[in-house]
Order: C-alpha cells, then structure tokens, then sequence
C-alpha cells in the first residue's frame, strides 16, 4: 500500500478524480460482470441492438480500476507498449437491474434521503465466445423482443456468463424512448454505439443521471470479470480508418 504525507497528495487525488470525470462525461457505462459474484447473480438486459459493433481493444488497470481503450490499429501506442488488443463486440443494451442511490437537492447536495431506481442505458461488451452465442440466440429467436437474463457458471479463470431468454415482451417505440436519457432520445441506436467506441461525444455536459452512474459503479463488487476469448492477436493490422466495423443492420 502506498502511503503519502501532507496535503499535496489531497490535491493529487482531487485532480485525478476530476481528470476521471472529465473522461466520463457523455460516455456510457458498460454492464459489469464482478468477479467475486456468488452463483445466483443476475443481470437482466434489455438489448436495443441485435448486430455488434466489432473493434479491438486494450483493457489495464488504473489506479485499481479498470480502463479500456480502443485499439487504432497502426501507431497505436498501446501496441507499441507491448499490450496486445482482443477483439470485441458492442451491444447498446438496457441494464434493468435494480439499484440504490443517494437522492440531492437542487444544487447537488445529498439530502440523506435514499431512492431506488432500475433501467440505465449501458454498453455490453463481449470477446469472440459469447459474441459467437449470442449470434445462435439472435438466429433462433431474435433479440430485441424479449428481457434477457445473465447469470455465472464456474469459478475463477472457469467462470462463465450464460444468456437466458425470457417471455416474449414487445416495447414500443414510446416506451423505448420514455427509459432512455434525454440527450440521447430519438437518435440512431448504432451511431451512439459508435460514439462511445470511438471516444467522441457531443454532450459535454453531467448530468444527474451520470452522478447517479458513478456513485452506483463505484458500489461494484471487488473488480470485474475479464472478458471471454482465450487470446489476442500479436498485431493488428487495421488502420485508423477500420478500427469500427459496422455488420449489417436488419
């Protein structure tokens, strides 16, 4: 553990803190999937998309947190590091799970109270394994019609996250719109995948539902589980231009 002494290192903290909010703003958070998660754990999911976006990418630890980049390709210095990307693909997805939050006042200050909330609009990454079965789902039933259920099987480096379908429960296009934060209603389900794989957004601004974000992440079970492909490729090929690859929308 490192210690440090003196108010230099109060000020260090409040800078990088600040840094990690200025990264996050206008960007989604991803589904976690904990490590430690005891075997009833549950995600229920809401896909809005059924095609993923594909790219690489490089997953560190930063400051005991994990941090993604998205890999481009030649010139990327996360590859000339030594750190190889895995390949990936991104769903835009509804996490229905229930959750507890901090309720403020109308210049931000807790109020003490607490409130439940459920139904944020996340990002679910997965390597080639799970894209693989999730691509036998969506043939042979579709995704997009129906709640999804996420749950662990094994232990350790044998763990696994399994997806269960549930009944057949259409929303409609109100609805959809009704859950989804304001600044991104009425806009492409893709191109805001897209967006925030590329690491450019046109909302610079916070927002309550990204206070609410941070405070429910940073309540998330020691680390997350590392995602399903066995290895990366030693180079990657693609140049700047290709890092995004669309697949056919239906």
């Amino acid at each position: 553990m490192k210690i440090q002494r003196g108010f230099k290192a109060v000020k260090e903290e409040e800078r990088r803190r600040e840094q990690a909010r200025e990264q996050r703003r206008g960007k989604l958070w991803r589904v976690f999937f904990p490590k430690d998660a005891d075997d009833d754990y549950e995600i229920p999911i809401r896909f809005l998309t059924d095609e993923p976006i594909c790219y690489y990418e490089h997953t560190k630890f930063v400051n005991g947190k994990v941090q993604n980049y998205t890999c481009t390709g030649d010139g990327c210095p996360h590859c000339e590091d030594g750190d190889k990307p895995r390949f990936v693909g991104a769903f835009l997805v509804i996490d229905r799970t229930e959750f507890e939050y901090d309720e403020r006042d109308d210049k931000g200050n807790k109020t003490g109270r607490k409130l439940k909330g459920k139904d944020r609009l996340k990002l679910l990454v997965r390597g080639q394994t799970d894209l693989a079965s999730l691509d036998r789902l969506n043939s042979k039933y579709g995704l997009l019609d129906r709640d999804w259920t996420v749950y662990k099987t094994g232990t350790g480096t044998s763990t696994r996250w399994n997806f269960d379908r549930g009944d057949l429960d259409e929303w409609t296009e109100e609805e959809i719109q009704n859950i989804l934060p304001e600044r991104y209603r009425g806009r492409d389900f893709y191109e805001i995948l897209e967006e925030q794989i590329i690491g450019k957004s046109t909302d610079e601004s916070t927002s309550e539902d990204d206070t609410i974000d941070e405070e429910v992440e940073d309540k998330v079970m020691s680390g997350v589980q590392s995602l399903d492909d066995e290895g990366t490729p030693e180079k990657v090929k693609s140049s700047n231009k290709g890092v995004i690859k669309k697949l056919k929308r239906k």
